[in-house]
C-alpha cells in the first residue's frame, strides 16, 4: 500500500515543520522511511527547504492503519488542522474524531480487495 500525505493552501515554515513532525511520528510508529516533498525552489532560488508532502511506499495494511492512527493522532494535538482521507472506500475527513470513528474508517478501507487499496492520499488542511 502506498500513502501521500499533502498540505492543501500555502505552506510556510511552521506547515512544513509540522509535516515534518508527523513523518518522524509515523516512521517511529510504523519502522518506515519516509520521502518528503519539498516546494520547488523559486526562479533564482537554490532551494525553498519547505516540506509540502510525505509518500510513504510498500506498507503492508497493519502499518497503512498504524500511519492513519498516527496522522489522526497528530492533527488531534494539532487542533488548527482537520485531515481528509481518500480510498476508493470513499472519503473520510478526520476533525477531532474519536478513536471509535478512526477505527471504523481504518477497518472500511481493510475490508476492500488488496488492489483497491494499494493508494491512499490523506489531505491536510488548515481549519
Amino acid at each position: 500500500m502506498n500513502i501521500r500525505i499533502t498540505f492543501e493552501g500555502e505552506t510556510n515554515q511552521e506547515t512544513s515543520s509540522d509535516l515534518i513532525t508527523l513523518a518522524d511520528l509515523i516512521s517511529e510508529e510504523c519502522g518506515v522511511s519516509i520521502t518528503q516533498e519539498k516546494q520547488k525552489p523559486y526562479p533564482g532560488v537554490k532551494d525553498s527547504g519547505l516540506t509540502v508532502g510525505l509518500t510513504i511506499v510498500g506498507l503492508a495494511l497493519a502499518g497503512a492503519q498504524t500511519a492513519i492512527s498516527a496522522a489522526q493522532y497528530w492533527q488531534s494535538q494539532r487542533p488548527q488542522y482537520a485531515l481528509s482521507i481518500y480510498s476508493e472506500a470513499g472519503v473520510y475527513t478526520l476533525d477531532n474524531v474519536n478513536r471509535e470513528e478512526v477505527d471504523r474508517i481504518i477497518k472500511m478501507i481493510s475490508s476492500l480487495p488488496q488492489a483497491t487499496t494499494q493508494d491512499i492520499e490523506i489531505q491536510i488542511y488548515k481549519k
